[in-house]
């Protein structure tokens, strides 16, 4: 064989390894659905921060009620518990979709353009505001004077402030990106070797087999939480509280990567995942279940950090949630609305769902500081911080954002019609066959 027709093949079975389970071109309609709901979701999560029986561990916050509401704090831990590993497995699933249609290249310009350019514009523009919006609360509370607004000299008080704060989803978000397209291109093309040499593996298929069975959907959310676990009971406030950074953290990074990873894995199933949505009621029921059981611990470690054999049942159940959640909302978004066009309400919140991520933050907070020594029941405080932080987001995405500059910056597109960017669109393309002749043919 020469060394031409050689890398030809070798080239060939790469790009069909790598298209092997795509369908034709499908539009998930589900996704946009899931964006809308989670893009809500985490604002009402901070919007209830404030409310709260107990203070979260080493989160920094404007203002806590002193009159907080068992349901707010309830809601809130029940967000909390699973919407990140949510994102994340959403992230994972679209970036391999990414990665199947634009090759290494592409997708990594992708990424940057798209993850990068985002977080370094909310690190200029967005922080800031969070910082003077926090500061202010916690002078109107009276825990640093009014000068500190000017010198920024905070000592003690400012030690769970300083980092990249909620911005931190696509800190870790880029991170995944990268060392999974380091993976799956060094996956690929072994496999292509080894398929060119005559040594077929059997490796892979025995993985898709496993997933294609009952018992391999049912177990396998339950199975990748055991990691979870463990990251918890070293270190808790990956989840249970906050840890400010300005860097990625290995704690955090142990704790989500499974879920962008799993993520990744479901696009590369012959049915993008379908074996998951199958069982997603059963997840979702079981969740509640485990939640149940679950929120008097976190209520309780969060008044006193847990040890012993109450830390390690705390730590399994909240992994368990967390996967069983996410996996769930992930399959029966997918599935059952999967091929029903959403209606334009949906569409739009779907579209500007990442401003409102970035947006919502300072939003929520300055509404909260406002209505502090307003008077009104901590829950109304909370349905209005909720609010004030959607309505002002939508608000400021339509006049500001959606036909500018930062439109652009964010979506990749100068005017950003309803569910049509990416990588909130999913459309896989049409297969590939290996192509031994020469790399000018192309399969349609």
């Amino acid at each position: 064989m020469s060394r031409h027709s050689y890398s030809d093949q070798v080239r060939a079975l790469t790009l069909c390894s790598l298209r092997v389970n795509a369908v034709r071109a499908e539009r998930y309609h589900g996704l946009d659905w899931l964006r809308a709901v989670a893009a809500l979701l985490v604002v009402m999560l901070h919007a209830g921060l404030a409310y709260t029986l107990t203070p979260w561990p080493g989160l920094a916050w404007p203002v806590h009620d002193p009159e907080p509401v068992r349901i707010v704090d309830a809601l809130t831990w029940w967000i909390d518990g699973f919407i990140m590993p949510l994102f994340f497995l959403l992230g994972g699933f679209v970036a391999a979709h990414l990665f199947l249609r634009r090759g290494g290249k592409g997708y990594l310009r992708h990424r940057v353009k798209r993850v990068v350019a985002p977080f370094l514009f909310g690190c200029v523009v967005i922080l800031p505001l969070d910082l003077y919006v926090w500061l202010l609360g916690w002078v109107i509370e009276g825990r640093i004077p009014l000068r500190k607004l000017r010198s920024l000299k905070l000592g003690e008080a400012g030690q769970d402030l300083w980092g990249v704060g909620h911005l931190w989803f696509l800190q870790y978000l880029f991170l995944f990106s990268v060392v999974m397209w380091a993976v799956q291109h060094a996956w690929d093309m072994w496999h292509a070797v080894r398929a060119a040499r005559g040594k077929m593996t059997s490796a892979r298929t025995a993985v898709d087999r496993y997933a294609e069975t009952r018992l391999g959907a049912i177990l396998a959310p339950v199975l990748c939480c055991l990691p979870g676990a463990v990251v918890l009971w070293w270190e808790p406030r990956v989840v249970i509280g906050f840890r400010h950074s300005w860097h990625p953290l290995v704690a955090n990074f142990l704790y989500y990567a499974p879920c962008f990873i799993f993520g990744w894995w479901l696009l590369h199933r012959r049915r993008s995942g379908d074996h998951v949505g199958r069982f997603s009621g059963w997840h979702l029921a079981a969740s509640a279940a485990v939640f149940a059981v679950l929120l008097p611990l976190v209520r309780e470690h969060v008044g006193g950090e847990l040890a012993g054999s109450r830390r390690i049942l705390l730590c399994v159940l909240f992994a368990a949630f967390a996967w069983l959640s996410s996996v769930g909302w992930f399959g029966l978004f997918l599935n059952a609305l999967g091929k029903r066009k959403p209606p334009e309400w949906v569409a739009y919140l779907a579209e500007s769902s990442f401003w409102m991520y970035l947006f919502h933050h300072p939003i929520v907070g300055l509404a909260q500081v406002s209505l502090g020594k307003s008077g009104l029941p901590a829950w109304g405080k909370y349905c209005l911080s909720g609010a004030a932080a959607i309505s002002l987001s939508l608000l400021t995405y339509e006049v500001f954002v959606r036909r500018t500059w930062v439109g652009r910056l964010l979506h990749g597109t100068k005017s950003t019609p309803a569910v049509a960017v990416e990588p909130d669109v999913i459309r896989l393309p049409h297969p590939v066959e290996p192509d031994v002749a020469g790399p000018k043919r192309r399969a349609a």
